[in-house]
């Protein structure tokens, strides 16, 4: 369109053109019409002049005419629409062009509008955000020396926003004591290095901790043009570290009080933490791998438990013998996750020493039950026997000549017997019955009237070393010589080639950080040590235990009994020992709060006595046989019964006939009927002046060693000999109420 347009503009006259033409032609033709006429009509008519003039001017201007004027108007006017229609078109396709780029522009205007409304949601987003994370930035211009900062970083800093700012201004609200550092840092930061430092800021005599991050920008030269950083407002995260901090140390305060270990190891095993308990026995582990630092080893123990929890990630407990320290700990192992993400062990370890001992002591007791269900289902009528057997013998030992034959055979049989007394003490001593009739006594005593009696004419002797003012004990003279002997005798039998056996007795006290099963309190510790073959390990855990024996010819009871005795005075005894070098006993018995008894002299002989009358009750008829045999022989009236309703009759018809009787001997225990304890209630109702003995071979009744606070006048211990009752009938006899 555009070149059509051109290649007609030439041809494009305007109509005044044409018909400036037109009369300039007309005037022209006109002018030839009249010189034509007037050269060959010079003398015609009017008319004919008018007719030929108009004839000639007609064919000459009207072609003219139309050459010159008509037709140029009509291209003219054809052009002109061709022109108008291309205008139109040009118009049109203009407009197109016009309306398409309106809508560019006005997509563009639209897109700008929405991407400055995104940018200053971006913007607005932004300065929440920095408020929300007390985060500001700013940007430093180093060439024009000025520093641009968020609203936010205005709002940390505490100075009016918009307020220009510089590095000096900065610098101003710096924590005096900080500015030196910070002012290093930045100069340290323009130099290539990296800014990331943490300092105080002073706002109204307010402190306030910040972190300060930079990236600085050089131009080629290597010279500082600018930066950009972030200012974070750390002020409650330091005060979250330091109650953190105050946090970790009250806890490790307390895991420091704890009386076990405690310890943080990593999967490497190498230790994080540690107490104070477990650094002061174990120094300081820090960093060190656990089998190194404690057990001296290169490489991780076999089955280590640690890795157990590990490997399950879940809790574990274990106990661990550190047999080195003569210690036992159980250990409580727990999966802990660190900050970071990485596994982490805590263990705590407590000490169970004491524990330990304590069910090592009670597995020994319960052995010892197990051994005295047997014990005591036999020793009520076995002591019953020997009772018979004793007492009828002591009885004929004084009724013969006394150096005779048969005397002498007597105290084979009384000797024999006395043995077959002492088994039958020994196995008691297992038995729940068995109770020690206590009394207060002086401990050196015993013990060396036992070493004597066990060492005589042997190539052992004893060295005892007694603490002053030892105090004295509440003890069963006749089971706690037993023990000694036993003890004793051992002893000897370990230093065949002779040797000394060293004693030493001395007062200490019990308190409850000892790791023993002891309770708190006063004791008496008795030492034993000899210095002969020894014991092993393995051996050494089973001493105490029944049956067990090393000799050919030992029962294995010896020990066992030792123990049980002890046990029943609320003692404790225990043993160490190293083959080669000797063995030593150890044993604590309670402190009595009495004075120590003043032993008298035993009654070697029967002697009549100025007589009275004496009740016996017990249901075996050898017991009553022998009873009243030797109560008779030394002038007493003696009447037996069976049982208790049949004393009970006999005792109130005696009294209320006028012959009361003086003393009253009752078994505590009769099958099937009332028994000592029952009756005595019931005589003490009738005659509160009743005098009466208590006596058994076996009982796990306490009536045997408490006899008194049960309403008895005096205790005898079967099997006995005729002496012996005879001692102790004449002594409640004698005694006040």
């Amino acid at each position: 369109m555009k070149n059509k347009i051109e290649t007609n503009r030439g041809r494009n006259r305007n109509p005044l053109y044409f018909f400036i033409i037109a009369v300039v032609l007309i005037f022209t033709a006109e002018a030839l019409d009249m010189l034509f006429l007037h050269s060959f009509l010079k003398h015609g008519s009017l008319l004919l002049e008018i007719l030929i003039d108009s004839s000639i001017l007609s064919i000459i201007t009207i072609p003219m005419l139309y050459l010159l004027l008509v037709r140029p108007m009509l291209l003219y006017i054809k052009e002109r629409d061709i022109a108008e229609q291309a205008l139109q078109e040009a118009h049109e396709v203009l407009e197109a062009r016009v309306e398409e780029r309106t809508r560019e522009l006005s997509l563009e205007v639209t897109e700008r509008k929405q991407a400055e409304r995104a940018l200053k949601k971006s913007e607005l987003n932004l300065t929440k955000a920095q408020e929300v994370a007390h985060i500001g930035s700013w940007h430093l211009d180093l060439l024009n020396n000025e520093l641009f900062w968020t609203d936010e970083n205005y709002r940390i800093f505490g100075i009016p926003m918009g307020t220009p700012m510089t590095y000096e201004k900065f610098l101003e609200v710096v924590h005096p004591e900080d500015r030196q550092y910070v002012d290093k840092k930045w100069s340290a930061a323009i130099g290539g290095e990296p800014y990331d430092i943490e300092h105080r800021l002073l706002i109204d005599n307010k402190v306030k901790w910040v972190r300060e991050q930079a990236e600085l920008t050089f131009d080629n030269e290597g010279n500082p043009t600018g930066g950009v950083g972030i200012t974070n407002d750390i002020n409650e995260l330091k005060f979250a570290e330091r109650a953190l901090n105050a946090e970790r140390t009250r806890l490790y305060s307390i895991l420091d009080l704890f009386p076990g270990f405690v310890c943080l190891q990593a999967q490497d095993y190498t230790i994080r933490f540690a107490n104070r308990r477990f650094i002061e026995e174990y120094g300081d582990p820090m960093g060190r791998a656990c089998y190194k630092h404690i057990r001296g080893c290169d490489d991780p123990c076999e089955q280590c438990p640690t890795s157990i929890v590990f490997d399950t990630k879940k809790s574990h407990v274990w106990i661990s013998d550190y047999s080195s320290r003569d210690r036992v700990y159980q250990v409580y192992g727990e999966p802990f996750i660190d900050s970071d993400g990485s596994m982490l062990v805590l263990e705590f370890s407590i000490d169970i020493t004491a524990q330990k001992i304590a069910e090592q002591e009670l597995l020994k007791a319960q052995k010892l039950e197990s051994l005295g269900v047997l014990a005591g289902g036999i020793a009520h009528d076995f002591n019953n026997l020997l009772t018979g057997i004793i007492g009828n013998t002591s009885l004929l030992v004084h009724k013969v000549e006394k150096d005779g034959v048969i005397s002498k055979r007597l105290g084979e049989v009384e000797k024999a017997a006395m043995h077959a007394q002492e088994l039958t003490q020994q196995l008691l001593t297992f038995a729940k019955g068995g109770e020690p009739v206590k009394e207060a006594s002086q401990l050196e005593e015993i013990i060396e009237e036992s070493c004597k009696f066990c060492l005589y004419g042997s190539n052992v002797k004893f060295d005892i070393t007694v603490a002053e003012d030892l105090l004295p004990v509440e003890v069963d003279r006749g089971q706690i010589n037993q023990v000694m002997n036993n003890i004793i005798i051992n002893a000897k039998q370990a230093m065949p080639d002779g040797g000394v056996i060293e004693v030493s007795i001395s007062n200490c006290t019990v308190s409850a950080d000892d790791d023993t099963a002891l309770k708190t309190g006063k004791y008496v510790s008795v030492l034993i040590n000899d210095h002969g073959v020894g014991i092993d390990k393995e051996n050494l855990q089973k001493v105490f235990d029944p049956y067990f024996t090393t000799k050919k010819s030992g029962s294995g009871l010896g020990l066992a009994s030792a123990y049980s005795v002890i046990q029943k005075h609320e003692g404790h005894i225990e043993v160490t020992s190293e083959p080669g070098v000797g063995t030593t006993f150890k044993m604590f018995m309670p402190v009595s709060e009495k004075g120590a008894v003043i032993r008298k002299e035993a009654h070697p002989e029967l002697q009549r006595r100025a007589g009275g009358r004496v009740l016996v009750m017990d249901d075996e008829e050898i017991i009553r046989d022998v009873t009243t045999e030797i109560l008779t022989t030394i002038g007493y009236d003696v009447v037996s019964t069976t049982d208790g309703k049949q004393a009970v009759a006999v005792y109130k018809e005696a009294k209320e006939g006028g012959k009361p009787f003086d003393a009253v001997i009752m078994d505590l225990t009769i099958p099937g009927g009332m028994g000592g304890k029952e009756v005595i209630k019931i005589l003490q109702e009738y005659d509160p002046e009743v005098k009466a003995i208590v006596s058994s071979g076996y009982s796990s009744d306490t009536v045997m060693a408490e006899y008194g606070k049960f309403g008895f006048s005096g205790v005898i211990t079967k099997p006995y000999k005729a002496s012996e009752l005879a001692a102790k009938v004449q002594d409640v006899i004698a005694a006040e109420l």
